[in-house]
């Protein structure tokens, strides 16, 4: 049997080292960003999702997929996942190239036309499919008979008026300009 020799460490360099600094998060925005991951999974999103927007949105430059597994201690193959669903609800962005070439996001800063996309992209095909399934129960008047009529129509009148109010909450994303921080923020003092 031949021993090893031991191997020896070699020293990071001041850029690693700065490296590995950054992807050490504190306690304090761990536990923030599993809250937000509480949160966003709570509306339907996966914990990760809330994860890694939170570390997105709080960061002071775009980030890349390695930095995101680095820092939140997940796989690689599950941050390129949440990345993919991010970006298609416009959560997040692209925010161009590192200088090594790999792709840098960024937490999309337009919080409400992140609300109002996800909005139209989920919840209004979502109350379509409810409509639609009402309006085919209203149709087949043999699957209604022990049902009561009016509560029928007042579900259907229910889900119109939520049709209607998400549209209107939609609308007021596409109407404004402004992003939803300066619609909620303190009139500032003069």
């Amino acid at each position: 049997m031949t021993l090893k020799k031991p191997t020896e460490r070699r020293s990071r360099s001041p850029r690693q080292a700065a490296r590995a600094d950054e992807n050490n998060l504190s306690p304090e925005l761990l536990a923030l960003a599993n809250l937000v991951g509480e949160f966003i999974q709570y509306w339907g999103f996966k914990h990760v999702h809330g994860r890694i927007w939170t570390l997105l949105f709080l960061s002071s430059k775009p980030m890349n997929a390695g930095e995101l597994v680095s820092s939140l201690k997940i796989s690689k193959a599950l941050v390129s996942l949440t990345l993919k669903d991010l970006l298609q609800y416009q959560v997040i962005l692209p925010a161009g190239k590192s200088l090594r070439g790999t792709e840098l996001f960024e937490a999309n800063p337009r919080t409400l036309a992140v609300i109002a996309n996800i909005l139209k992209q989920r919840e209004t095909v979502l109350l379509s499919r409810v409509k639609e399934a009402c309006e085919h129960l209203q149709a087949k008047p043999e699957s209604t008979s022990t049902l009561s009529q009016s509560r029928i129509q007042q579900l259907d009148q229910m889900i119109s008026s939520a049709q209607i109010f998400l549209t209107t909450l939609i609308a007021l994303k596409e109407h404004a300009d402004e992003d939803w921080n300066s619609l909620i923020a303190p009139p500032s003092e003069t």
